[in-house]
């Protein structure tokens, strides 16, 4: 995860040749300051890559491919409430499982900070 100029100041995920050159843009949090992207990890065969995206309070798992394209949100952690986050994707050694840290399960009305759970999900999104 670096700051990208592209990404508005916000912390995003960029891609980057072994030897330092071909800095790219991979994914973005969006235009505004507190929008994050963050813990981006590759599946183990290279082919796709998850990272947390969301805001300040609230992040979703996400997948693309290896070039960016065809993302998908895996989980839905801004449906639960405020400060409801996932976080810190890890691929099983197959690549069809993820697990992930969240927040969601653990909120009283309006708060879900302070308590993290870990979840597995498939790589589809379906659980």
């Amino acid at each position: 995860m670096t700051k990208s100029p592209e990404a508005v100041a916000s912390p995003a995920v960029e891609t980057v040749a072994p030897d330092g050159s071909d800095v790219r843009l991979f994914a973005s949090g969006g235009a505004g300051f507190l929008d994050v992207a963050r813990d981006p990890q590759w599946a183990p065969d290279g082919t796709r890559l998850a990272f947390a995206r969301g805001t300040a309070s609230h992040t979703s798992i996400w997948i693309a491919d290896s070039s960016g394209a065809h993302e998908r949100r895996v989980t839905q952690a801004a449906r639960w409430g405020f400060n409801d986050t996932d976080v810190g994707p890890a691929w099983s050694s197959d690549g069809q499982w993820l697990t992930y840290q969240s927040s969601h399960e653990n909120c009283v009305g309006t708060t879900c900070a302070g308590k993290w759970d870990v979840f597995v999900i498939r790589a589809d999104g379906t659980r």
